[in-house]
């Protein structure tokens, strides 16, 4: 509240030092009422209430008027009727002191403590002098000491308040940080409940921050984080952090429905960071993606209201960037899902729940297996049989598609090398991700397969997703040459799906293209996927590459891929994804 006095320490100091300031002035107040003028009496009955009126005052302007009304008596009262020694032992000392707890900071009262003393000084009898120096070194000594510690203490405090504000604040945005945003979140812990239920926490992602920082540079990245927190910060009636790297969080207290409102406040904010940004005349674009908990009905929201929060984040990212979304506790079931199946995806290589299925590829012409696709499955006790499209995304996204990878590799390379001792020479078909690619030595790690097995390397061909190899061109390209240049092939998997230019793939290594299933399904339905497939395989002749389709299902498919000059495929029409003893019948029956 305006005009309040704020405390000097703590609660508990400021209440000591009042109950022994009252104290005193009990004493002081029982010596002025034995004063032997009736008269006298009657005015110093106005001190202990000025003093009470200083000590107590609800506003500041009371507390100094008190003050400064108990000193004006004492001065006056001196030179009305001296009181001599015993008055200015048990009173004076009370005046600077009360003044030095008002005004903290300023050495004023000292000379205050002297111009107290004058009139009594003027007063004063021969005989008296002594006692009266004394006295009044006393008086200035303690006033002086006082006055001098306050002032100590109190440029103190504000060196600490100053150093405790910028531990609080973020240097690059000046934003409040990270240990204010969980200051802030233990303080709604300690409100009641009725506000705290009106409380929403908004956690913010700039979406492809990363590209500012890879296009631009790091500098260039901080005046973005600058000019998104100057946004943030013209947002009224919230509190707004800065977390660290491109994370961000906005604190709303509602007024009324704090869904509706944090909603509202969410829209705002998608519209204030979507405008460019300008850096030195060039404009950038930047969406945010952001994920709403709202503290209603949560028992701890230091706990759960920030882990929520980011819950519904990584929804609206899922969701496609530049969104908001709530948290649910849909969303929360899924996570605990998700870390659990995490937890054991990591352990499945020693607990012996992976396994490999192979899908042949048949020469279309005469329905002859020349090799085969290696496919990942997952038995777990508890959850079953695992589909590979809930496992892999889990597995790249937590990197233990790394170790699972390598794993692959040397089963895969291993199972063929034991297929060609018993006269069955094929081709391996093995998956990378982009993951792999981005994170493990994929040339290391192949040559060791090979050198552990005995795989020669022409027997081996790595597929990877358009998708994977185009994002990171650049990167992907000289691991691509090293490993054709080792002899091992290169295949592109889902060709077609990713849009890439033939610029692009002109400068890949490879040896296959796959033709996605999606044009497949349709090829015998429509004649702009008939026609696709067909320019798909043109484009393969040309390039000299070998093109292979996938996901055939009917014979209708595969004779008009025949027909169209496609030399291989794969699909449930001749065989799905077999276990290596299943896989070994199917090739003694072919012989």
């Amino acid at each position: 509240m305006a005009g309040m006095m704020p405390p000097l320490t703590s609660l508990n100091w400021v209440r000591l030092r009042q109950l022994a300031f009252c104290v005193g002035l009990g004493l002081v107040t029982h010596t002025l009422w034995h004063h032997p003028s009736a008269w006298m009496r009657g005015l110093y009955l106005l001190y202990p209430a000025a003093m009470l009126l200083a000590l107590w005052g609800r506003r500041l302007l009371w507390r100094r008027a008190g003050a400064l009304l108990a000193s004006a008596l004492l001065v006056g009262g001196a030179l009305l009727s001296p009181l001599g020694i015993e008055v200015i032992e048990e009173s004076f000392i009370l005046c600077p002191l009360l003044l030095i707890l008002l005004f903290p900071g300023s050495l004023w009262p000292i000379p205050f403590s002297v111009c107290l003393l004058l009139p009594y000084y003027l007063g004063l009898e021969a005989g008296d002098l002594e006692g009266f120096i004394e006295d009044a070194v006393e008086l200035l000594l303690i006033t002086s000491f006082a006055a001098s510690m306050a002032l100590f203490q109190q440029r103190t405090q504000r060196q600490a308040e100053a150093y405790r504000k910028d531990s609080l604040t973020d240097y690059l945005t000046a934003l409040e940080n990270r240990p204010a945003f969980s200051a802030a979140l233990r303080e709604l812990d300690a409100g009641p409940a009725v506000e705290r239920a009106r409380y929403a926490l908004l956690m913010l992602d700039m979406d492809d921050f990363k590209r500012v920082n890879d296009v631009l540079g790091h500098l260039y990245g901080d005046k973005l984080l600058r000019q998104f927190a100057d946004r943030l910060r013209g947002l009224s009636g919230v509190r707004s952090f800065r977390l660290g790297g491109d994370e961000f969080a906005v604190l709303l207290l509602a007024q009324e429905d704090a869904r509706a409102e944090s909603e509202q406040l969410a829209r705002r904010v998608l519209a204030k960071t979507q405008r460019a940004y300008e850096f030195e005349g060039r404009a950038f674009q930047v969406s945010v993606s952001v994920g709403i908990a709202l503290a209603d009905g949560l028992g701890s929201p230091s706990e759960d209201l920030s882990r929520y929060a980011d819950l519904a984040l990584y929804a609206a990212k899922s969701a496609g960037k530049n969104s908001y979304a709530f948290f649910t506790h849909e969303l929360l079931r899924a996570r605990t899902e998700r870390d659990f199946m995490e937890q054991e995806l990591r352990q499945a290589i020693a607990r012996d729940q992976l396994h490999l299925l192979y899908q042949p590829k048949v020469e279309l012409a005469g329905g002859r297996i020349v090799g085969v696709e290696a496919l990942l499955r997952w038995q777990h006790p508890s959850l079953g049989l695992v589909s590979p499209a809930r496992f892999i995304p889990l597995a790249e996204e937590s990197r233990a598609i790394v170790e699972i990878g390598r794993w692959v590799l040397n089963e895969a390379c291993a199972e063929a090398v034991r297929w060609q001792a018993q006269g069955y020479a094929l081709d391996l078909s093995v998956n990378v991700s982009a993951v792999q690619l981005a994170h493990d030595d994929v040339v290391a790690a192949v040559g060791q397969a090979l050198q552990l097995s005995g795989l020669a390397a022409e027997r081996l061909e790595l597929e990877i997703t358009e998708t994977s190899m185009m994002s990171e061109l650049g990167e992907v390209l000289p691991i691509l040459h090293e490993l054709r240049g080792r002899g091992v092939k290169i295949a592109l998997d889902d060709f077609g799906v990713a849009f890439s230019s033939l610029n692009q793939l002109s400068r890949l290594p490879l040896d296959t293209l796959k033709i996605d299933k999606a044009f497949v399904d349709q090829c015998v339905l429509t004649h702009r996927d008939h026609m696709i497939v067909r320019t798909v395989l043109q484009l393969g002749r040309n390039l000299a590459l070998r093109v292979v389709a996938e996901g055939i299902e009917s014979s209708a498919q595969a004779q008009l891929l025949h027909d169209e000059g496609c030399a291989q495929a794969q699909g449930f029409l001749f065989a799905p994804p077999l276990t290596p003893e299943a896989l070994l019948a199917r090739l003694r029956q072919q012989r």
